[in-house]
């Protein structure tokens, strides 16, 4: 009550409008808000030539995220960044509890970010999925090891094929990592929504390349299949259905 109270108030001085549907006096308004309910179902990405990788999604892309998030990455709705991380944290947290079971009792699991590019963040003056993947929002600092190599072409109407080939050594790491050596580190990749999966299988190659261990990822959001156009499976035995 309190909480709500002082978005009331805040709505007086700071006029706002719900950054999903445009109701007036919220970043999210409370109809919205109740979409955004974390379910998170395991998916794995299956591509030939390519071993599985097993990505936590917390909430197909749809109506009320797609437009939550598209306002936070295009129209610098920034407002909207804290409770899109709450979902994307539910996924966080399964991606890494899952790699963590596969591991010896005591080893590390990090989270590493997918990585945007110079000309993104120079539009936006922000990295969007930085914004959601914050140590405060999703528990644990988020290394940036990532950056982008070469230029790619829009990925949107790309299928499977032309996507996977389209960023095929596209990243390196970092020559200046602050997080030094990634030899042995065991990772969990963190982005916003997979699609074909082909960034995240990018950002596994390079990583791996310098010694890393990628053991799954965590999307806020999942675009659904369509004929021809992906490689996501959704499997059912997710550990909170």
């Amino acid at each position: 009550m309190f909480r709500s109270a002082l978005l009331d108030a805040l709505a007086l001085v700071l006029p706002t409008d719900c950054a999903a549907c445009g109701a007036p006096d919220r970043a999210l308004c409370d109809a919205c808000g109740a979409q955004l309910v974390p379910t998170v179902t395991q998916l794995a990405i299956r591509r030939a030539h390519a071993p599985p990788l097993a990505v936590w999604s917390a909430l197909p892309y749809r109506e009320t995220v797609a437009s939550a998030l598209s306002k936070l990455k295009e129209s610098g709705r920034t407002d909207v960044a804290r409770p899109l991380a709450l979902v994307l944290s539910a996924a966080v947290t399964e991606a890494r509890q899952s790699a963590l079971e596969r591991l010896p009792v005591g080893a590390a699991v990090e989270l590493a970010l997918a990585p945007s590019s110079r000309a993104a963040y120079r539009q936006r003056g922000y990295n969007p999925v930085a914004l959601l993947a914050r140590p405060s929002r999703v528990g644990l600092p988020c290394l940036r090891p990532l950056r982008v190599a070469r230029a790619t072409r829009d990925q949107a109407g790309l299928g499977v094929t032309d996507r996977r080939a389209n960023l095929d050594g596209s990243l390196l790491v970092r020559t200046r990592f602050a997080g030094g050596s990634l030899q042995g580190r065991n990772l969990v990749l963190v982005d916003d929504v997979v699609t074909t999966g082909a960034t995240l299988f990018e950002c596994r190659r390079a990583l791996e390349h310098a010694g890393a261990r990628v053991l799954g990822a965590a999307t806020l959001a999942f675009a659904e299949r369509r004929s021809g156009a992906s490689s996501v499976e959704v499997i059912t035995e997710s550990s909170t259905q």
